[in-house]
């Protein structure tokens, strides 16, 4: 347990914990910025210790709650997009039948037969891919790009 004396609010306390004193000397920091801030803000509309250190809390209890839901959302974000991505793996994985014969992907169509000579000059199929834009829009969707 590292104890550090610091000053907060003009009152000088010894605070305990097993974060380093580097690191609790920032809190105390942080807390005197906020409380600095939002007593310019007040315009000396605010009076008693008491008052502002309620004041301080309230404020930055508002923020850990909004960074909370900031990260909910982009947890729940993420997981939407890992699920289209698995979707979409799914869709176009090679499949195995029960023999070890592997079947074309989903949505490929089959090779063509045709003469030799016309396989030569044969033009290439449209590749298809999906962008990262469009898994971020919530549109994985194939689109067709240039010949390759």
């Amino acid at each position: 347990m590292n104890k550090v004396q610091v000053r907060i609010m003009d009152t000088t306390m010894i605070l305990q914990g097993a974060e380093s004193e580097e690191y609790i000397r920032i809190l105390a920091d942080y807390i005197n910025e906020k409380s600095e801030s939002l007593l310019s803000r007040s315009q000396g509309k605010v009076t008693g210790q008491a008052l502002k250190q309620l004041l301080v809390a309230i404020n930055i209890t508002d923020e850990l709650f909004k960074e909370r839901e900031r990260i909910r959302q982009l947890e729940e974000e993420v997981s939407k997009v890992r699920q289209e991505l698995n979707e979409y793996i799914e869709t176009f994985s090679i499949k195995e039948d029960k023999a070890g014969n592997k079947e074309k992907p989903v949505g490929e169509k089959p090779a063509e037969k045709k003469p030799a000579g016309e396989r030569l000059t044969e033009k290439k199929p449209d590749k298809v891919r999906t962008t990262e834009k469009d898994f971020k829009n919530g549109q994985a969707k194939p689109r067709k790009t240039d010949n390759a």
